[in-house]
Formats: C-alpha cells, sequence, structure tokens
C-alpha cells in the first residue's frame, strides 16, 4: 500500500499566511493574536496531520508487530531503527512533529483565569538570569552564589540557567526562577511571571 503525502498541499491562501507567519520572530500565541484568521488555518492543519498519522500509523502496525516478536532485545533495536530511516517511518516523525507543534500553538494562545498564558509561565520559567538579577544575588563562580535562605561564607547554590532550576546544597532549597522571585521578593505567582517576562 503506498501513502501519498505532501505536506506543502496549502491553497494559495493558506501560502501567503503561512509565508507572513514564518517572515516574523514572534511566538505563536503573539502571531494568531496578530493574525486570528489563522486559528481556522492550524485547526485544519491539525486535522489534516492527525489523519496522516493515523494513516500512517495503520500502515507501520504490522511492521513493528512483527518487530517486537523478536526475542532479541539488539535485532529489535535494529528493526525499529532501519524502520525509522524508511520512508514510513520519517513520515510517522514528521507527522508526530507537526501535530505536536499545532497543538503547541493552539494551546500558547489559552490564558488562565489569571490572565497568565502557559507561554508565559515557560518563558518566566526559563528566565532564570532575570531572577537572579530581580532578587539581587551576586554571581561567585561557576553558576554558584551565596544561599538567600541562610548564612554562609562559601557559595552553596547552585543555579542552571540551561534547564532554569536551582539547588542549594547547604540548605536543600530547590526551585525554580518563579519560585525564587516569589519567595525572596513577595510577589504572588502571577507578579512574579509578569516580572520575569
Amino acid at each position: 500500500m503506498q501513502f501519498n503525502f505532501n505536506p506543502n498541499e496549502n491553497t494559495c491562501q493558506e501560502r501567503v499566511l503561512e509565508d507572513e507567519w514564518f517572515k516574523t520572530r514572534y511566538n505563536p500565541a503573539q502571531l494568531l493574536e496578530t493574525f486570528p484568521e489563522a486559528r481556522s488555518y492550524l485547526e485544519q492543519r491539525l486535522e489534516r496531520y492527525e489523519r496522516y498519522l493515523e494513516s500512517v500509523k495503520k500502515i507501520l502496525k504490522p511492521q513493528i508487530e512483527a518487530i517486537y516478536k523478536e526475542k532479541d532485545e539488539f535485532t529489535r533495536w535494529f528493526w525499529l531503527e532501519v524502520l525509522k530511516e524508511i520512508e514510513d517511518g520519517q513520515l510517522l516523525e514528521i507527522c508526530e512533529n507537526e501535530v505536536w507543534k499545532t497543538k503547541r500553538y493552539l494551546k500558547e494562545e489559552r490564558k488562565s483565569k489569571s490572565g497568565v498564558s502557559d507561554s508565559q509561565i515557560e518563558r518566566a520559567k526559563e528566565n532564570l538570569e532575570r531572577a537572579l538579577e530581580i532578587v539581587g544575588m551576586e554571581r561567585s563562580r561557576n553558576n554558584f552564589y551565596l544561599c538567600p535562605f541562610h548564612n554562609e561564607k562559601t557559595a552553596s547554590f547552585y543555579a542552571t540557567p540551561q534547564n532554569g532550576r536551582c539547588f542549594c546544597f547547604g540548605c536543600l532549597w530547590s526551585g525554580d526562577s518563579i519560585k525564587l522571585v516569589q519567595e525572596l521578593t513577595g510577589y504572588s505567582f502571577v507578579e512574579a511571571v509578569k516580572q520575569l517576562n
């Protein structure tokens, strides 16, 4: 069974909208705010990719079941890797990524009752350097700081900007940038998120 898939099968109007979408460097929530007509396009795109994904899964299901019947773990791993490299395996990965991205775009626009969107919360969690600046922590060496939660002479508070997390080896405090700003400034969750954005 040959599966024909062309992800670039868009109408002229959709292509123009997509071109405008990708010319900017805004996040999807800002783009949806600017181009509200993009919501219906994204919903259609999501439906289309979900249909493609289901079709590809039906095609690959017998092959995957046969691979998992293999008793040898190496053989299973090998054939799963081979399956990923063939056309249908790559198509499965493309469809899964597109479904995930499109769902994320549509979700980012939603805001909680407090008026803070999921994307704002994620950005705030990732903005650890800004959090350290807000609370006035002075850097010691290699991402180690003097802990603001207990008195110490040697820096034991470790901050990892890559994942936005902090941990103190002295008092065992841990948290993300939002929690850090909340506890040291007295801001509410919403105020802390807005300060970090």
